[in-house]
């Protein structure tokens, strides 16, 4: 009983207290600020995880970076995911990949119903596995010639993903949101 009144409680809070936006220059000091500090590629992951956590409210996130061999992208981090267990590893071949990297652009799992582009398979593909990231947003980055993120062209290669779940307040992703989270993770491309 008392499990469910403290649940009741947190998420109540969350709705109502953390309506505010977050500061979106804030949040992007902060990351400039880490970045030009991070000696590992653990520990860039780590930070963008626990930055969009903790200063974005969102309620989970996960990084996923490119493997050596440049064949599949690795879990490097996580938080607000509990005891559930993550895929560690997505293969450049699945088709979330193939589609940001053809798009460019993050990925709104509220935006997948109307996309007439995708082969159906494909995106029951897509939806099933941002339903198990518990997604909502999928930020992909991007290191080549013109990470504008109005068109990056072909020279530019995918280096990570940023699984981002709900957000505490419950609203959702806004197009200035996408907008900062990108730029960022633009950013800590290059980190990677």
């Amino acid at each position: 009983c008392y499990d469910r009144l403290r649940y009741f409680l947190v998420k109540m809070t969350d709705s109502f207290l953390f309506q505010k936006k977050y500061d979106y220059k804030g949040l992007l000091k902060d990351a400039s600020r880490g970045i030009a500090l991070i000696q590992s590629l653990d520990q860039l992951a780590r930070l963008i995880v626990t930055l969009m956590s903790l200063r974005a409210r969102i309620k989970n996130v996960a990084s996923f970076v490119s493997s050596r061999d440049g064949k599949t992208l690795e879990l490097k981090a996580l938080r607000g995911y509990g005891k559930q267990a993550m895929k560690d590893r997505i293969s450049f071949n699945h088709p979330l990949i193939r589609m940001v990297q053809a798009s460019h652009q993050p990925v709104r799992f509220s935006d997948l119903r109307e996309m007439k582009d995708v082969n159906v398979n494909d995106l029951e593909m897509i939806q099933s596995e941002m339903k198990e990231w518990k997604a909502e947003v999928i930020i992909p980055s991007f290191l080549g010639r013109n990470t504008t993120g109005l068109h990056l062209g072909d020279a530019a290669s995918l280096r990570s993903l940023l699984v981002l779940g709900r957000k505490r307040s419950d609203e959702a992703y806004s197009d200035e949101d996408l907008a900062v989270f990108f730029a960022l993770a633009q950013e800590a491309a290059v980190g990677v």
